[in-house]
């Protein structure tokens, strides 16, 4: 699935962007990412000099960043994480995997799934605490292979090749909090 010589693309290079990067490149990661100051002039060479201080290769464009990556790792907040889904789920291709560390809500989660899913390519939610924990149809697998590489990840709950998306699935991952005032 993933080795050191495998195409990796970070989208998104705030702290877990770069804590995550910065792990991947010590084992020899080919790594690229691309992050949305890069597209501000006043931003731009900031941004250009911490990504690339991390051993990672500055895209320019969410295109250059994800084409021929085998793993997409989206960090962005989860403020940004629908519209980036949307955004991704047009540029990635069959064979792509999309793991989604934004923390966003089980609901917005089960929209990017279908998105991305619909693009050809996996989508998996992860969190990373001091272990990235991983759930989707390709949960396992990536798992392993980032434990090959030097990360330490486990699938907490993963769905057969086989079966269709299961609506209430990522529940069991991040339920969305009541908003004030309301009951659980």
């Amino acid at each position: 699935m993933l080795t050191p010589a495998s195409s990796i693309a970070i989208i998104g290079f705030s702290d877990r962007g770069r804590s995550l990067g910065a792990q991947l490149a010590a084992h020899g990661c080919l790594l690229r990412a691309y992050d949305s100051m890069l597209d501000a002039e006043s931003t731009r060479e900031l941004m250009q000099d911490h990504i690339e201080a991390s051993g990672v290769d500055a895209k320019h464009t969410l295109a250059e960043a994800l084409r021929g990556a085998k793993l997409v790792i989206a960090t962005v907040d989860a403020r940004h994480s629908a519209e980036t889904a949307r955004s991704a789920a047009a540029l990635l291709v069959d064979g792509q995997i999309y793991l989604d560390l934004s923390g966003a809500p089980a609901s917005i989660h089960r929209d990017n799934a279908l998105l991305i899913e619909g693009s050809g390519a996996q989508h998996v939610v992860g969190q990373l605490h001091t272990t990235l924990s991983l759930t989707g149809r390709a949960a396992a697998g990536l798992a392993e292979a980032l434990q090959s590489l030097g990360c330490f990840a486990h699938a907490v709950n993963t769905l057969p090749p086989a079966e269709p998306h299961v609506p209430g699935h990522y529940e069991t991952i991040r339920p969305e909090t009541p908003r004030r005032g309301e009951l659980p």
